[in-house]
């Protein structure tokens, strides 16, 4: 059944690449910068972690990559909030529209209710299945030209599987007519496990060196 259900996950992020990729570009102005390491020998699924910029990133990060890249980590899992600060958002997720899209990408759902470990654990058994998961570790949707604080959910995820960390950097810029996007795919990377070692529960230090990889590509680009 599992496979069965990541062919028809696969099938629906094919056909959302084919069509998304040529109407994303008639609304932004893409610009990628994409390591050659990870083009070069991509893990074959990986804990993608990316800086959060708009409800769009889960998928523009995707169907912005090469196409040899993009099938290599499909289906990709990605998280999806029960409740909103939006009204409108609310609304949409009550009358079924974003549990719709939540079902077609088979997104991990984070419950409002209980405890970090209990949040991160459907993350960690996709990750042991062998599936590529892209996790946003700000938490939130942040303005642009900030970059929120790591909280501990990408470095306990990191701490729990040795699978290989895509770190991932988006930005937009509000153009005239539309509006430009840079997104430096970085290199496949793994934490040191020395950063673990009496490091604090919530992953302070692991959290910070996260961080700082994303930081470090999240440059501005005229």
């Amino acid at each position: 059944m599992l496979k069965k259900n990541r062919a028809i996950e696969s099938i629906i992020w094919l056909i959302t690449y084919l069509i998304l990729d040529p109407v994303l570009r008639l609304f932004f102005s893409v610009e990628t910068t994409i390591h050659p390491s990870l083009l070069a020998s991509p893990p074959k699924n990986a804990l993608i972690i990316s800086n959060h910029k708009s409800m769009a990133d889960p998928w523009i990060i995707p169907v912005m990559m090469p196409f040899q890249l993009f099938i290599n980590f499909s289906p990709i899992r990605f998280s999806g909030a029960t409740r909103f600060n939006s009204p409108i958002r609310n609304f949409l997720y009550s009358i079924g529209i974003i549990p719709l899209i939540y079902f077609l990408y088979n997104v991990i759902k984070i419950p409002h209710e209980g405890t970090t470990d209990q949040k991160l654990t459907p993350f960690k058994e996709a990750l042991l299945r062998g599936e590529t998961v892209m996790f946003f570790p700000e938490g939130s949707i942040m303005p642009d030209g900030f970059l929120g604080e790591f909280k501990r959910g990408s470095a306990a995820l990191a701490h729990a599987n040795k699978t290989p960390i895509v770190p991932i950097s988006i930005r937009y810029k509000h153009g005239t007519f539309r509006t430009k996007c840079f997104i430096n795919y970085g290199a496949p990377l793994s934490v040191p496990e020395e950063l673990f070692v009496n490091d604090n529960p919530h992953f302070i230090r692991v959290s910070a060196y996260l961080r700082e990889k994303i930081e470090e590509m999240h440059r501005y680009v005229d």
